[in-house]
């Protein structure tokens, strides 16, 4: 696989039903605003081949990887989870489909061996959460990976993105679909904000593309038209998760929108 740049229920079914919503600024809760060490922080999900795809995640302590096949919107993955230090923490992974519900909870603490899991067949979307629990703590992340069944344009080798925090409070960030890609960086700012720089590249085969961070009033956008062109943009009040939007606007409008995560 490729390296890519119990008691939490209550919250978890809270937050993914803001995810699929569109609901980013919801994700965190106010007692997470304040800015907070994302080393080790990161995530990512790609096809490898049209119909094959990976999926990871780590939090310090918490190693997750998983792949699985997509056959015309028909997915299923298997994985584990497992915990890399002996900290006095465990490490827990939950992924959650908006058809079947939740198809793999497992965890594991200081001492145990991974926890595997195979998903079985789902069509829906995808929202991956990524845990480091201790008696007094819980550190969350969560990933958001649309289905293919009504897009089969995201059925194509190295679509999909990937994150990663490079020091406690600045962040990067990539995201890819059929003819436009998006590389991205940011920094959380303690005060609840964030700001996000992102460039929309057009990749052959798309006519024109355009990117986006953010949503509605709080947003920053580019376009670019002819391959090897680019448009850059920023904005510096984001908060909360990340929203990244990717689209190939011309000679068909298809768009892949994702979150990159905050650390709290």
């Amino acid at each position: 696989m490729r390296t890519r740049h119990r008691k939490p229920i209550r919250l978890v079914v809270a937050w993914a039903a803001a995810l699929v919503a569109g609901g980013a600024a919801a994700l965190v809760p106010a007692a997470a605003a304040n800015a907070a060490d994302g080393t080790g922080w990161s995530g990512y999900w790609y096809y490898t081949a049209a119909n094959s795809i990976e999926v990871g995640s780590d939090l310090p302590g918490v190693h997750f990887v998983a792949d699985g096949y997509d056959i015309g919107g028909r997915h299923d993955l298997g994985g584990q989870v497992e915990d890399t230090a002996g900290d006095g923490a465990c490490a827990r992974v939950e992924l959650l489909t908006s058809d079947r519900g939740f198809v793999a909870d497992r965890t594991v603490c200081d001492g145990q061996p991974a926890a595997g899991f195979d998903t079985g067949e789902y069509t829906g979307d995808l929202t991956v959460y990524t845990f480091r629990v201790t008696p007094d703590t819980t550190q969350l992340h969560i990933m958001f990976m649309p289905t293919s069944a009504n897009d089969p344009g995201m059925r194509e080798t190295d679509t999909g993105y990937d994150w990663s925090y490079y020091t406690s409070d600045s962040f990067q960030f990539h995201v890819h679909r059929s003819g436009v890609s998006i590389t991205g960086f940011g920094r959380d700012h303690g005060d609840g904000n964030r700001t996000g720089v992102a460039t929309v590249e057009d990749v052959s085969p798309a006519d024109c593309v355009s990117g986006q961070l953010g949503d509605g009033d709080v947003s920053a956008s580019g376009s670019a038209c002819g391959v090897g062109n680019s448009s850059s943009f920023s904005r510096g009040d984001f908060s909360s998760y990340l929203p990244v939007t990717a689209c190939e606007t011309q000679p068909v409008n298809a768009c892949l929108r994702v979150l990159v995560p905050i650390a709290f």
